[in-house]
């Protein structure tokens, strides 16, 4: 009896062991992003450094999608900077229908650079933390300053029509077609 006994224990180790290690090799974070070769179809550049945030939406022709986001950085209310890998893939229909809204927007006929009311023209303002951009081709690049309010802010100043819809989309795109898969700590020792 007691030899049955010690065979099911060990059995019993062996395979709680094996499930430990599955779970290890599901759980365990990818260490590397792979990034296509090319230059992206698209990106979309958000840096908002006075809530400490920046990201990064590229889009590929073969419909890879490739996303970051810094959050933490200084001047955050939170200051455990890291860095959030998302990775996707669109279909073909799903990039057929973002190249109709930029058609549909007139994506090459917006003006170069907009400037949100919130920025003050009479003094040496600073504008380069605080910036939306959306490049085509690495072509046709569209670039919004100072449309995005301090939490400590009541105020609203949102983005011009078109490119509010086009990160609208952008963003929903992330959301919807791509996972997390990996999560870097930017702490510097």
């Amino acid at each position: 009896m007691s030899n049955k006994f010690w065979l099911y224990s060990g059995l019993l180790v062996v395979v709680l062991a094996l499930v430990g290690v599955g779970i290890w090799i599901v759980q365990r974070p990818v260490e590397e992003i792979e990034i296509p070769e090319s230059d992206p179809w698209m990106v979309m550049d958000i840096s908002y450094l006075e809530e400490g945030t920046q990201s990064q939406t590229s889009i590929y022709d073969d419909g890879t999608v490739i996303h970051w986001e810094d959050t933490g950085l200084p001047g955050a209310l939170s200051p455990d900077p890291t860095r959030t890998w998302r990775t996707g893939k669109l279909d073909s229909e799903e990039m057929d229908d973002l190249s109709d809204l930029l058609d549909t927007i007139g994506f090459n006929d917006l003006e170069e650079y907009y400037l949100s009311s919130a920025v003050p023209t009479d003094e040496n303002v600073i504008i380069d933390d605080n910036y939306l951009k959306i490049s085509i081709d690495n072509e046709n690049t569209v670039t919004a300053h100072g449309y995005f309010v301090p939490v400590t802010s009541s105020a609203y100043y949102p983005l011009p029509d078109p490119l509010a819809e086009l990160r609208e989309k952008l963003d929903d795109l992330v959301e919807n077609n791509t996972e997390e898969t990996l999560v870097e700590d930017l702490t510097t020792e």
